[in-house]
Formats: structure tokens, sequence, C-alpha cells
């Protein structure tokens, strides 16, 4: 570039080339300005872009977290049980009442594998395990339970399996039903109605016995006439009057059992009418060494109740009690007072032999005993007046422990 050596100043074309430089430079710093502003609109666009993305993601996020709790809450407040498992058979899911069933708590169930708590032993094939297998569903069959408790319970049960949205099998789920109220039902009606007709033939049979039975009282008492002073075949006899009676009143009882019970609804002192009832086993218990507890509150207790049906039952029960210990031994009667429910309890309880397991779903049907002495009438009898009560009836017992009996009793009005 040419200068002016005297001046040192810059020529006409170094300042055109300066005002050129500055040209461009401002048109390259304006262009530069430009493309700041393009790439802020950019960024406040795919910001504006990502802020909608994030709020769409949070209400999808929030919509599943919602609907993981909506079906939790569904599966929770079933009234039936849940367990779902993985493709390896492993517990993921074990609601309230599964556990309830099953006695195994969720947090002790999940991880499990399904054969350890919901497989019938007897029934292998009536598992999860043959759902993941096969997938073929299982619809409504029964299987029998194991509960951590060591109780078996039946249960009514399906499975299903369970496919992600590509039809790739994730696991199954199992739901059941809890059947021990219903076979208890269904035993309960099953047991009337054999009671019933049973009842209808014990009747018929009884009236049928008891006229020739009256005719051969009837001669055996002339005949008693007749051998006055001849000891030895009087002996003889009386054992067959007294036989006759033992019939008379088995027949009686069976007639009285078969009739439909009315109970005499009376106001009574129940500690007073419990003590009667005590009273008439009294000597009995002493003469086979037996000692009688009897435990009640300290206040009077007014109730509306059948006295005889009352006394009949206790007594029925203390007989009992009292010939299942024959080296001796103590006999407690408790009453207790419900006052919520507007009920009494009386408990029965010895210290004898027990009762079999096997035999007490039995004893209380008629006929059955185990005894050589009685008939079989005694329980079948107590329960019938506790259910003319509107009342319940139940028995414990181990062998060489002793038994009890509680009744529940509602306070009836007349």
């Amino acid at each position: 570039m040419a200068r002016n050596k005297k001046t040192n100043t810059p020529s006409e074309e170094e300042i055109l080339n300066l005002i050129e430089a500055f040209k461009y430079f401002d048109k390259t710093t304006t262009a530069l300005n430009q493309a700041y502003r393009r790439l802020e609109l950019k960024i406040d666009d795919l910001r504006s872009e990502l802020e909608e993305k994030n709020r769409l993601l949070s209400g999808s996020v929030l919509e599943a977290t919602r609907a993981k709790t909506y079906l939790s809450l569904i599966l929770e407040n079933m009234s039936s049980g849940v367990a779902v498992v993985d493709k390896k058979g492993a517990i993921t899911h074990f609601n309230k009442v599964a556990g309830e069933i099953t006695g195994f708590s969720p947090d002790d169930a999940l991880g499990k594998s399904c054969q350890l708590l919901l497989d019938d032993p007897e029934k292998p094939e009536l598992s999860l395990l043959t759902t993941l297998k096969t997938e073929k569903p299982i619809n409504k069959k029964e299987k029998i339970l194991l509960c951590k408790s060591g109780d078996k319970k039946p249960v009514l049960f399906s499975t299903s399996i369970i496919l992600d949205e590509k039809e790739e099998l994730l696991g199954a789920v199992e739901i059941f039903e809890d059947l021990t109220e219903l076979k208890t039902l269904q035993e309960e009606v099953r047991r009337h109605q054999t009671l019933v007709e049973l009842g209808e033939m014990a009747a018929s049979i009884a009236h049928e016995i008891r006229n020739p039975l009256g005719g051969i009282g009837g001669f055996a008492t002339l005949l008693e006439r007749d051998l006055a002073g001849d000891e030895a075949k009087l002996k003889l006899l009386r054992r067959i009057i007294k036989g006759i009676n033992e019939l008379h009143k088995l027949t009686s009882d069976v007639l009285i059992y078969t009739r439909k019970m009315e109970p005499n609804i009376v106001s009574v002192n129940l500690k007073n009418a419990l003590q009667e009832a005590i009273s008439l086993i009294k000597m009995e218990a002493e003469e086979a060494n037996v000692k009688i507890e009897y435990l009640y509150p300290k206040e009077n207790i007014e109730v509306e109740i059948d006295i005889d049906l009352l006394k009949r039952m206790m007594l029925n029960l203390m007989k009992n009690a009292v010939h299942a210990m024959p080296q001796g031994g103590k006999l407690t009667i408790d009453l207790s007072w419900q006052l919520l429910h507007n009920r009494f309890k009386v408990t029965v309880k010895d210290d004898g032999l027990g009762i079999e397991k096997d035999n007490l779903d039995k004893i209380f049907n008629p006929f059955f005993t185990t005894s050589s002495k009685g008939t079989g009438l005694g329980l079948a009898m107590v329960r019938r007046m506790v259910e003319a009560h509107k009342g319940s009836i139940s028995v414990k017992s181990e062998i060489g422990q002793g038994t009890e009996f509680n009744i529940t009793l509602p306070i009836l009005q007349k």
C-alpha cells in the first residue's frame, strides 16, 4: 500500500480498502447476528418441543402409575385370592385375600415357586405350571390347598396365561376362592336331610315297637304277680322288665327327637337354673370321684329361655363328662356373658379320656355312640335343643386331655 512519505498518512487506496474491509465485517457481523437469531429461535422451538414432550411423558408416566395403582387396588380388594407368576413359575403378585386363605403373607410368597404354595399334592396336574407349559387355561376346578398352619382348605380356582402386545408369554395368573364355608353349609344341609329321613324312619319303627312292647310289659307284670315267692325266676323276670323299660325310654327319646321342638320361653335367673342342673348330677359325680367346679360372673343374669330344655342339655353334657372320667377328675361349668352381642356362653369341660379326632364330626349324629351304655341320642338331642333356641354348639377334644363343649345362646324374646 502506498503511503505519503512526508506525512505518513494512509493513501486513498488504503482508505478505500479499509472501507471495503469494514463493509465486509459489517456484512459478516449482520449475517452472524441473523444466524444467531435463527439459532435462538430454533433453540426456543426445540425447548418448547422438549417441554411439550416432557409434559406428555410426565402425563403418560402419571397415567401409567395411576393405572398400575388402580389395578393393584382392584387386585387387593377382590374377594378372591389372586396369584401371578412369571414364565418360570415364581410368584410376582400375591394379593391380601390369597394370603388370608393360605396363611402366607404376600411378602412371604413373592419369589417363591407356585408349586410350594398353590399345588394340591394329590392333584399336581391342577397347577399354574401346567398352564404355563400347555398355555391352556384351567376353568373352575376344585383342589385342596395345604395352608401354612397345616390345615387343608378346599378352593375353587381358574388359571389363565398372560401375553404381551406381541403375543409372547409373560406368565400366568390364578384366581381362587375358599370353599370351606360352602362345604360346611353343604355338609350341614346333607346332615339335616339325613336326619329328617332317619327321623321319619325311626319314628315309624318306634311306633311299631311301642305296641307289642306295651303288651310284653303287661304280660311281664302279670307274670311277676304269679311268680311271687320264687326269687330265682323273679330275678330273671326283673331283667326282662328292665330291658322293656329301657326300650320304652329309647322309643320315647326317638319320638321326642323326631318331633318339632317348640321352646317354652320363660324368664329365669340363669345362674340359679344352672345350679339346679348341677344338683341333678352331683351325687353321681361324687360316686365317680369327680369334682365339680362352677365359674360364673358376679352379677345376676336374667334370660328368657326354656328352663326344662336348658336343664336337659346340661344334664346330658355333664353325664357324658362324668362317664368320660372313669378314674375321677374335674368337671368345670363356666358361664360367661357377652353383653355386646346379647348372648351367653356355657362351657362344659372335663379332663377325661377325650374323643377320637375321626369321631368329632359324628358325635352329634343320632345313634352314634362309643359307649356300651348309651343309645347315641344324648348329644343329638342336645344339638336339637340348642338349634331350637337359635344357638350354636361346638366341641374341642384331645385324647387323654379331655373334652370341652361350648354352647352359645341368644337372649330369646317371648
